[in-house]
């Protein structure tokens, strides 16, 4: 299965929480909002962090979505 990182921009408050504790994953953009480095979670570590950037969100507002 392909897991991918995606960010609602509606919902983030940009605290910045995501790209400072995974910074291999996420950066923040020149707008404030986080970006995402590497759309697409294919090795076990990337997973973790990514699992661990949705937990780490207070807004919510990181999503690990996978299309079978």
């Amino acid at each position: 299965m392909k897991l991918t990182l995606i960010i609602d921009r509606e919902r983030c408050y940009k605290s910045g929480e995501c790209y400072y504790n995974h910074p291999d994953l996420l950066h923040m953009g020149a707008d404030g909002f986080p970006e995402v480095k590497m759309t697409v979670i294919a090795s076990d570590r990337a997973r973790l962090e990514a699992q661990q950037a949705v937990e780490v969100c207070p807004s919510q507002a990181i999503a690990l979505v996978g299309d079978d």
